[in-house]
């Protein structure tokens, strides 16, 4: 079973932007390129 999210365009800007690994949006950001939900 796939989980499915609806992910903001500002997370994944501020994920790109970000110089800190372990924040929000870049751990949100690796789960989308992991494959561990699917972004709509």
């Amino acid at each position: 079973m796939s989980v499915k999210a609806v992910i903001d365009t500002n997370v994944l800007v501020s994920a790109f932007l970000s110089k800190n690994q372990d924040s929000p949006t870049v751990r949100i950001a690796n789960a989308i390129f992991d494959e561990r939900f699917i972004p709509v």
